[in-house]
């Protein structure tokens, strides 16, 4: 898959295993007030319950609480239709008792990204290299949260790319199929840099 506009998006998992598919339901609070879209970070609550990592906008540098993982949609019986929905992205302030978000929890999964310049203006060209395997970086969050088809607005941040061992990714591929015409990737494939998921953490929630 090569594609903008979907946040992080399993692929595989570490050592080339294949990525199964699997998720975890987790509940989210009936009302939570922030849009979280296809692709998106996500944490657990004191209260056991979905939110984003990051309501703010703005190029990041570290998590702003540790991620449990990338929100995949979500169901809930419709407050107004009155039957359960399947949705792509949590819209703010949605009423339902019985919201569930799905979630990619693996704490070894890769995931394809979109890399962007500090602003989160995406490449055209001088993008990402194979030096760039290995390094860690950060990611760069719109003021949009959330685009109309539901997907995360969510980036790497290519500028940020350096040995900075509090970046919350690492580099682990470029993607062959974002290759621009200079040579160099508008894609990679990032994990969770060391002990920053929320499960690769001594101290509990």
């Amino acid at each position: 898959v090569c594609s903008s506009d979907l946040g992080f998006l399993p692929v595989n998992l570490l050592g080339g295993r294949v990525y199964s598919g699997a998720t975890r339901t987790i509940p989210i609070a009936s009302g939570y007030a922030q849009n979280i879209g296809f692709g998106d970070l996500v944490t657990i609550s004191s209260s056991g319950t979905i939110e984003r990592v990051d309501t703010s906008s703005g190029a990041k540098a570290a998590f702003a609480s540790a991620p449990v993982g990338i929100f995949l949609g979500c169901s809930f019986t419709d407050p107004t239709l009155k039957y359960f929905l399947n949705d792509q992205n949590w819209v703010s302030g949605t009423v339902a008792s019985d919201a569930k978000a799905v979630i990619v929890d693996d704490p070894d999964a890769v995931f394809q990204v979109t890399l962007t310049n500090g602003s989160g203006t995406q490449y055209t060209a001088s993008a990402a290299t194979q030096s760039n395997v290995g390094n860690n970086i950060g990611y760069y969050q719109p003021s949009t949260l959330v685009n109309a088809a539901g997907n995360s607005t969510v980036s790497a941040n290519l500028a940020s790319a350096n040995t900075t061992s509090t970046l919350p990714w690492r580099i682990v591929a470029v993607v062959p199929e974002s290759a621009l015409s200079d040579g160099t990737f508008t894609q990679v494939q990032v994990i969770y840099n060391f002990g920053l998921h929320i499960y690769r953490q001594a101290t509990g929630i």
